[in-house]
């Protein structure tokens, strides 16, 4: 994470060799690092991220409310997340400017202003793995934040997460956003609050009219099959699908890309929005 994220930042632990035993070691200098990654330009995006996603998943985990949720919406919802960096004295988000978003801390220290002075009695500090505006992010306040959060010494990096990218990773899992709702503002969940059970993203219904051939596919009818979707975040390389393997279903790419290797045709690549196996659906074929 610091060879790609944390530029100029300092150790968070000290590392001794055991007292009981010797032990071999070898550095891996950053510069030396991010210097192969000239003879390999793309390897760069994709590791940062898999680090990002993985830092992020690991957050999350850590939080007691966001721990309490299932790992494939946390998966999900790492994917829809950014990293801010900060440096000392800088504003990471301003009183009265933009939307407010969830930020949670992730090094360093922020300072959250709520008046003019950084100094006075109301201001706050938070340290790695505190957060706010989670209100905002779930749409129980809306508008600019009334308060600035100005980095600390060394500075800061936070992860920030907006109300729409929360919805929309919410809208596979409907019953993780009431959970995440009720955490935040107990006894205060109002109806508009919650996710309704339309919120099906345009795009999957599109998919599943193109894999029909159809567009009569009612709203009803994809409402009663989103209960039975099973959103997963697949990490790059890793297969969704083996060749002559049980198909478990239709799968929906709804975003990214993959290759795809078939034994007739060779490897091509196919881009998101895509869909594979709908004549597993009508019992046409068992294998992939």
């Amino acid at each position: 994470e610091t060879a790609f994220l944390e530029e100029g930042s300092l150790r968070t632990a000290t590392v001794r060799a055991s007292g009981e035993s010797e032990s071999l070691v070898c550095l891996l200098p950053a510069d030396v690092f991010a210097a192969t990654f000239e003879e390999f330009p793309e390897e760069r995006p994709r590791l940062e991220e898999q680090v990002r996603t993985r830092l992020m998943q690991t957050t999350f985990k850590n939080d007691p409310i966001f721990s309490r949720c299932d790992p494939k919406f946390l998966h999900l919802l790492s994917t829809t997340a950014k990293i801010v960096k900060c440096s000392w004295g800088r504003l990471a988000a301003e009183k009265g400017t933009g939307e407010e978003q969830l930020c949670i801390v992730n090094t360093g220290k922020v300072v959250v202003e709520v008046g003019e002075d950084a100094a006075a009695p109301e201001a706050q500090v938070l340290t790695k793995g505190k957060m706010i505006g989670l209100e905002a992010a779930l749409g129980l306040r809306h508008g600019p934040p009334t308060y600035s959060l100005l980095a600390g010494r060394h500075g800061c990096s936070l992860i920030t997460i907006s109300s729409s990218a929360l919805h929309w990773a919410a809208s596979f899992f409907p019953d993780q956003f009431k959970a995440l709702t009720a955490a935040a503002s107990p006894g205060h969940i109002l109806p508009e609050h919650v996710v309704p059970g339309q919120a099906v993203p345009d795009i999957v219904r599109s998919q599943l009219c193109r894999a029909m051939s159809t567009t009569a596919f009612t709203i009803a009818h994809i409402i009663a099959l989103q209960a039975h979707l099973e959103p997963e975040v697949i990490d790059p390389g890793c297969a969704l699908s083996e060749a002559d393997g049980q198909a478990p279903g239709m799968i929906l790419l709804l975003e990214g890309e993959v290759a795809v290797e078939h034994m007739h045709i060779g490897g091509t690549t196919v881009r998101a929005p895509a869909y594979f196996g709908e004549e597993v659906l009508f019992g046409i074929s068992k294998a992939t």
